[in-house]
């Protein structure tokens, strides 16, 4: 399968400008804050980018983590990120049998015939600290045009 067009030739770059911002931190909180307890739990990390999320998973206790990503340069790095830490994460690359480009709803029927009833999407949580920290208008650009962070589903 061909390379995202997007992330592929950015993968060497993407860590050090997205984790050098503070949308970050308010993402980290919004995803845990959703799934809650994973102690113990499996954890299939889609679009896991270079692991960073599923690093985090594994460091908060869930007992297997998978990342899946569309870019293989994302993916390699994930791996190579693993190994360095010796965090026992399974990567997987992009395969044309398992690696679909779907809409929003088409993720939605897909959970539907998974046997979910209730979901969400549900964009970053930001904190009135966070909103304080910063100069005014820091974060209205990002409310209004940020993307949906997770999809919360419930059976």
């Amino acid at each position: 399968m061909k390379d995202n067009t997007l992330y592929g030739p950015i993968a060497h770059l993407y860590e050090s400008f997205s984790d050098a911002t503070d949308h970050i931190k308010v993402e980290i909180r919004t995803i845990f804050n959703l799934a809650g307890d994973i102690h113990g739990k499996s954890v299939l990390d889609l679009a896991c980018g270079y692991g960073l999320f599923s690093r985090e998973y594994r460091n908060r206790g869930a007992s297997k983590v998978i990342g899946v990503d569309i870019s293989e340069n994302m993916i390699a790095i994930a791996k190579s990120k693993s190994q360095q830490y010796g965090d026992d994460i399974e990567f997987i690359p992009p395969s044309p049998f398992t690696m679909y480009r779907w809409s929003r709803e088409q993720y939605q029927t897909a959970i539907q015939k998974a046997g979910f009833k209730q979901f969400k999407w549900q964009k970053p949580m930001l904190l009135e600290s966070d909103i304080e920290a910063h100069p005014l208008g820091f974060w209205d650009d990002y409310q209004r045009n940020c993307l949906d962070t997770a999809l919360v589903c419930q059976i």
